[in-house]
């Protein structure tokens, strides 16, 4: 038994150069394509930038908030007491509010010109211990008045002892620095600048 084989007759690929049965596959992207994946992702990169910027941004509001609240709570509280002073000399109410002003200036002081006068002993109140302790602090220290209100604030919540916040742990020592660098600390906001003090703002009786 013998066995042929016989080579097939060449076929010959229909008209247009293609092999029948055999379909075009693309090489790769276009350049539209490339351009459109692109601005997707410039556009998740940019709301995903603003989202986290805006979480940051409420984060430190929210941690600036909490911080004047507690420091505001220590001064209310202290502002408060004033009511239940006594004032031994006062001769009519206008008087003993006047004398109580006086005092609460000389206890919560918002300027270092403030301390200097009760150092040179021409405020009109008795001394106090408080008082006592802002003399010392300006003796330790070269403060500017840059920031002497902020400065102020953070001797009468931190240092004096009026409201019972010495060394106050509800406030944290992350909260405290010294943006002037004269050596008197003031307390500082989310965004690293010192939280101001007014006693008296204008209009307020």
């Amino acid at each position: 038994m013998q066995v042929y084989w016989r080579k097939p007759a060449m076929q010959h690929p229909p008209r247009g150069g293609q092999s029948r049965g055999l379909a075009a596959c693309p090489s790769g992207f276009t350049l539209v394509e490339l351009l459109v994946a692109v601005a997707i992702v410039v556009i998740l990169l940019l709301l995903t930038g603003a989202a986290y910027t805006n979480a940051r941004a409420s984060q430190a509001k929210q941690a600036t908030h909490s911080l004047i609240a507690k420091i505001d709570d220590v001064i209310a509280r202290q502002f408060a007491s004033y009511a239940e002073r006594r004032v031994p000399d006062a001769t009519s109410p206008e008087d003993r509010s006047l004398r109580l002003r006086r005092l609460a200036s000389a206890e919560m002081p918002d300027s270092w010109s403030d301390v200097r006068a009760i150092e040179a002993g021409t405020v009109e109140v008795s001394r106090t211990p408080a008082q006592d302790v802002y003399v010392s602090i300006l003796g330790a220290v070269n403060p500017t008045d840059e920031y002497g209100d902020a400065e102020c604030l953070f001797m009468i919540v931190m240092q004096s002892g009026l409201a019972d916040c010495l060394d106050c742990v509800a406030l944290g020592t992350g909260d405290i620095g010294d943006v002037d660098d004269d050596g008197a600390p003031e307390f500082i906001d989310a965004w690293g600048q010192p939280i101001r003090y007014v006693l008296w703002p204008a209009g307020l009786e």
